[in-house]
């Protein structure tokens, strides 16, 4: 298996659906779901909390070709085949960023603020939308 699908999988994890390192590295393929059309997965939050969230498309099609025909499982394996951690991950985080050409310090939580920003600047537009022309 090509160590680039994982890849993939954690990026849109991490940036697409703003999973916390922990809950990405943490999740297991039998986590995985489908409610009401929809791709989902359960992960622990941070406190024990536990939800189920419903993941982005692109998300979705690049985790199941990182996990191929594996059923159960954490989703993330090093290439030794053990579960990956959240050191290995802000490698591939930031080795992905070199590669895209990003100077900048990028790490694992970099993706989520951007992921948070970008939910709420979408809201915000929402918002403007809904309120109409000279509306508070």
């Amino acid at each position: 298996m090509s160590f680039r699908l994982p890849r993939s999988a954690l990026i849109s994890l991490l940036a697409l659906n703003g999973l916390r390192v922990s809950e990405a590295t943490g999740a297991d393929i039998e986590h995985l779901g489908l409610e009401r059309g929809h791709r989902t997965l359960t992960i622990t939050r941070k406190g024990g909390k536990v939800v189920t969230i419903p993941l982005a498309p692109r998300t979705a099609r690049a985790i199941d070709l990182a996990t191929l025909d594996r059923c159960d499982g954490p989703i993330f394996l090093t290439p030794d085949g053990r579960r990956l951690d959240r050191h290995g991950a802000g490698r591939i985080v930031r080795k992905v960023a070199r590669q895209a050409g990003i100077t900048k310090k990028v790490g694992p939580h970099t993706l989520r603020h951007a992921f948070i920003t970008a939910a709420q600047r979408t809201a915000i537009a929402a918002a403007e939308r809904t309120r109409g022309p000279g509306q508070p």
